[in-house]
């Protein structure tokens, strides 16, 4: 590999292969675009497998992930595969990151005059 492209080459992760062409579906490890990740799913289909295998991935490329969970189940394994795992308690963030608000309402609540009682 040349210097110039591995300096241009953009780390990526592997999500799987597409069943119908057999190449691999990447995902950039980029702040272009959106460079956030939602795994969801029912118990047992594989979130936590999903999110270590991701997070290896990761390491590998010289991204440190960032993962947000509600269960401690995750918690306790990457505490076994990372040398280092720094846990914050959303509580002392100041805000939930996991929180969705409603933005539209928020400008419009905020643009509209104050009345008096």
């Amino acid at each position: 590999m040349s210097t110039e492209r591995a300096v241009t080459e953009i780390p990526s992760v592997c999500f799987g292969v597409d069943v119908l062409t057999g190449t691999e579906v990447r995902w950039p490890l980029t702040v272009k675009g959106n460079p956030h990740l939602l795994v969801a799913g029912l118990p047992g289909m594989g979130k936590t497998t999903c999110l270590l295998n991701l997070r290896k991935q990761m390491l590998a490329s010289g991204v440190r992930p960032i993962i947000f969970s509600y269960h401690q189940d995750i918690d306790e394994k990457l505490q076994l595969l990372v040398d280092s795992v720094r846990f914050i308690d959303f509580h002392g963030l100041g805000f939930n990151p996991l929180r969705l608000i409603d933005r539209q309402a928020r400008m419009c609540a905020a643009a509209s005059p104050k009345r008096s009682p």
